[in-house]
């Protein structure tokens, strides 16, 4: 709901928080070895981020709607 995304480490315990989206982040998928995460918004964009760090690297645009999962 505060359009950000809480990633926790578990070998730290820490928690980087990732801003960027304008709207409710509704879904994220992680990349198959981990080093990378994509998010979806209610905003209409997907974000590409290094998990190392925090980093957005990339905004998709594009949606005419929200990007969430599809049984939403």
């Amino acid at each position: 709901m505060d359009k950000t995304i809480k990633l926790w480490s578990i070998d730290s315990g820490s928690c980087s928080l990732l801003r960027g989206h304008k709207g409710r982040v509704l879904c994220m998928v992680f990349s198959p070895l981990g080093e990378m995460l994509c998010s979806g918004s209610a905003d209409g964009t997907l974000r590409l981020w290094h998990t190392d760090g925090g980093e957005c690297v990339a905004t998709l645009v594009g949606h005419e709607d929200r990007v969430s999962p599809p049984d939403s």
